[in-house]
This record gives C-alpha cells, sequence and structure tokens, in this order.
C-alpha cells in the first residue's frame, strides 16, 4: 500500500522510528488540516527530518503544521528539529518547561562550545530551535502539566491537544540540577550531560469527542506521586473517564517508564500500542513485551533491533573522545518504519484503522 494523504475528516496518529540511535518522530493531524510534529529525527543518508519527508510524501504542504513540540532534548528525539521549525514557518514551538530558561540557555551554550571541540552534545539542537524562533519574532510555548498547547474545531468537534507533564515538582528539581550542571562543566573534557531529561519529558493527551490519544514520549513513571506517570495517574485534572485507544508507549517500551494503573485505568484494554525501539539499549526486552501483550493484541513496532556488531572505521581524534565518553560503541543500523493510524471521523462508528510502512510490524510472540 502507498501513502496517502488523509482526507478532511479523518484523524492521524503516526510514529515514524529508525531502530535505534537516529531516533523517533510522531505526527498528528487534527481538525480539517491542522499538523502537529512532536519531535525529530533525520535519515542518515540526506540529513533530513524524517517528519519532513514523510509530509512531502503524502502531499502535506508545510503551512498545515500549526505545532512543532520537543518532548525533551535527547539526540534521539530533537535531530533535525532546527530545520522543521524553519521550514514550518506557521509552526508555533513548545518545549519541556524550564524554571530559568535563561540559565539552561546558558548551559546550551557551554554546551555548544564544547561541543565545537569534537565531544557529544545534548543541547545544540535546542538552542538553534530557540534562534529560529526568535528570528520569526515568535515566541515560545513552555509545556506543563494540564496544559491545553493547542485547540482545532472542526465540524462542530473541539480537538484540544495537552501536556501532561512536568509536574510542578520536576520543574523546581530542574533548577537545582541546572546550576550543578553548569558548575561541573568547566571540569569535564566532554559535553555528555550525565543526568536524563527522561523525568521532564512532555507526555500529551489528544481529546476529541468520545476519543482519547496518549503519548507517551520518553516520561519515567516517576519515584513519587508528584513526578512522571505517577503524577500523572494520580494528580492530573485533564484526565476523564473515557479511556484512550490509542497509545504510544513511553521510552521504547522500557520497564523504568512502566506503570500498571496506566494500562488499567487510563488506556483501554487492546488498545493499539506504538513502540518505537532502540537497539543501543536492546528496548523493548522481551519481558516487557510479554507485559504488554496481557493489556493489548494490538502492539506495534516500528522495526526490529538489529544492530551490526562491526564498527565503522573512523578517524583516530574521534575513537579517543569516543574512548573517553563511551563505555562500549555498536553501529546503529538505519532501519526506518512507520505506523500509521487514521480515524474517519464520518462513519457511524469510527475506530483506529492501522497501516504499516517500510520495516514496522505487528508483534507476536
Amino acid at each position: 500500500m502507498l501513502l496517502s494523504n488523509p482526507n478532511e475528516n479523518e484523524v492521524e496518529v503516526t510514529l515514524i522510528g529508525t531502530g535505534g540511535g537516529y531516533g523517533e518522530t510522531l505526527l498528528l493531524k487534527i481538525g480539517k488540516d491542522d499538523w502537529v510534529i512532536i519531535d525529530s529525527c533525520i535519515n542518515p543518508n540526506n540529513k533530513t527530518p524524517l517528519s519532513l519527508e514523510y509530509l512531502k510524501k503524502i502531499g502535506v504542504d508545510y503551512s498545515s503544521v500549526k505545532l512543532v513540540i520537543c518532548t525533551h532534548w535527547h539526540n534521539d528525539h530533537i535531530l533535525g528539529l532546527g530545520e522543521v521549525l524553519k521550514v514550518c514557518e506557521n509552526a508555533e514551538f513548545a518545549f519541556s518547561a524550564v524554571s530559568d530558561l535563561k540559565k539552561f540557555l546558558r548551559l546550551c551554550g557551554l554546551d555548544e562550545k564544547k561541543y565545537h571541540k569534537g565531544s557529544i552534545s545534548s543541547t545544540t539542537e535546542f538552542s538553534k530551535c530557540i534562534d529560529i524562533v526568535t528570528s520569526k519574532g515568535a515566541y515560545c510555548k513552555k509545556a506543563m502539566h494540564d496544559m491545553l498547547l493547542l485547540r482545532a474545531d472542526f465540524k462542530g468537534l473541539n480537538f484540544e491537544l495537552y501536556s501532561l507533564t512536568p509536574s510542578p515538582k520536576t520543574v523546581a528539581d530542574f533548577e537545582t540540577e541546572l546550576s550543578e550542571l553548569i558548575s561541573e562543566f568547566g571540569s569535564r573534557n566532554t559535553a555528555v550531560i550525565k543526568k536524563s531529561p527522561n523525568e521532564k519529558s512532555v507526555a500529551l493527551l489528544l481529546k476529541f469527542g468520545e476519543h482519547r490519544v496518549l503519548l507517551g514520549a520518553d516520561l519515567e513513571s516517576g519515584k513519587s506521586d508528584d513526578e512522571g506517570w505517577r503524577f500523572i495517574a494520580n494528580k492530573s485534572n485533564v484526565l476523564d473517564s473515557v479511556k484512550s485507544k490509542l497509545f504510544k508507549v513511553p521510552h521504547h517500551g522500557s520497564k523504568s517508564s512502566y506503570l500498571p494503573k496506566i494500562y488499567e485505568e487510563i488506556v483501554e484494554k487492546n488498545s493499539i500500542l506504538k513502540i518505537a525501539p532502540f537497539a543501543n539499549s536492546k528496548l523493548p526486552k522481551i519481558e516487557m513485551l510479554e507485559i504488554f501483550e496481557s493489556h493489548s493484541e494490538n502492539i506495534f513496532l516500528t522495526s526490529n533491533q538489529n544492530v551490526s556488531k562491526k564498527p565503522k572505521k573512523r578517524d583516530k581524534s574521534i575513537e579517543k573522545i569516543i574512548d573517553r565518553s563511551i563505555l562500549n560503541i555498536s553501529e546503529v543500523k538505519f532501519i526506518p518504519g512507520i505506523i500509521q493510524s487514521r480515524l474517519d471521523l464520518s462513519l457511524p462508528n469510527p475506530i483506529w484503522k492501522t497501516e504499516l510502512f517500510e520495516n514496522a510490524f505487528k508483534y507476536k510472540s
């Protein structure tokens, strides 16, 4: 089956994955023709963001993109996001809330300086995004819990996209973490940020009519009821009695992002579960896929976890950087896969229809 443009009555939720280190991106089509791009990854062969490649293939003009969201600043979720913002001129930019943006941008600046010396950067792409938004004379949306990011109306139906995180505690804790990270940069030779931004990920909820879609980014379960998925399950004010029938599983299906209460109370039994594997970390594990199977018969992965054990030949200076900053390295193959789900609102009882492209497949144990 060939990729095609959805009709005006169709809602779309499409996950594109790459098999691992090249990342993942998510696209939403709501209303008549309003598109949202969530996170970014690139085609390593031509450096083009896969979200843009996808929109071009299905014949969607980039002017239709109304919102670009950076859920967090891990490289597998942000590469190419600057280019996305550049060409999608009508799009607003939303990212995980930080209590002191100036301090965070200072961290980005320090990170970028070491990046130009050959180290590995986590925030350089984010800096590009801020610069592009500023050059447009626009402003950024700092996503936080229970925040309405986008609304669209179509034929009397209201579409609402909410950010469910970060929680107030997470935002406050990041203020202290920023100070620690900035002070540590002076003595470090590499720009690897040792504290994970996963806990600050922006999980999202799409609501329209009697339909709900839950999008998990890389959000962890949380250490307390004031963090992560535990915060959402116990304290979110935008969740209601309607359960989600489509769930983008967080953090590549990892154990650390799994909270049973989400699947028991917020996600419908046998819902569509979408997973983008991460080969370097060998995610998802078989034991987690078995757990997901206890919740749904409709598990879709963008690709298998294929890792080449034969590394590329590199310049000696680059090898030294790798040796200093990473314990081991395997070459990740670029294995793109697309999980496209559409729901036709013109039908009397619309249900999600999922199509698979390239290397995506339905999981069966």
